[in-house]
């Protein structure tokens, strides 16, 4: 039998520290391996991650407002420099027209209280409306068309992140 170690202002012997529950906690447990140091002596952070974007709750969306213009476009943007594939960007407008010839750009701030909020009665028309043409072969085609550029867009997307993901290792 060995003789008894001391840790701390205790004695344990050989036989405590195999049956102690920190030995049995920590028992198969190996430290992670640091990343090495960079060329300034400090270990490199991970790269930002975006955060998720959380919409709040808008007036105008909660009737939703017959006066609300909500439209989706890509945006006109320039490629990159470097010849590199460049993601499609979407350009959300949100405007307001309370009356003919007015209208209020209203930003990506939500609306809280509008003296012109009108709740829409028309809005499960325009549904149904838009519906009936999806399912129809030219909205079916229209359809196939998006889903084909975003499929694209995405796989651009995944080929820029595989490259990044080449250099960083």
């Amino acid at each position: 039998m060995r003789a008894p170690r001391r840790l701390g202002c205790a004695i344990f012997s050989e036989d405590t520290l195999k049956t102690s529950l920190t030995s049995r906690f920590l028992a198969g447990w190996e430290p992670a391996v640091f990343p090495s140091r960079g060329p300034d002596g400090l270990i490199p952070a991970p790269p930002p991650r975006s955060l998720p974007v959380l919409e709040q709750p808008s007036l105008c969306e909660a009737g939703p407002c017959r006066h609300y213009h909500r439209v989706a476009s890509l945006m006109d943007a320039a490629a990159p420099i470097d010849g590199s594939a460049s993601e499609a960007h979407e350009q959300i407008v949100r405007a307001c027209y309370p009356a003919p010839g007015i209208e209020l750009e209203l930003g990506e701030a939500p609306v809280s209280k509008c003296s012109r909020w009108e709740p829409d009665n028309e809005q499960s028309r325009l549904d149904t409306i838009r519906n009936a043409y999806l399912r129809s072969s030219a909205g079916q085609a229209y359809t196939e068309q998006i889903q084909a550029l975003e499929v694209a867009a995405r796989a651009t997307q995944l080929e820029i992140n595989a490259d990044e993901e080449a250099v960083e290792l």
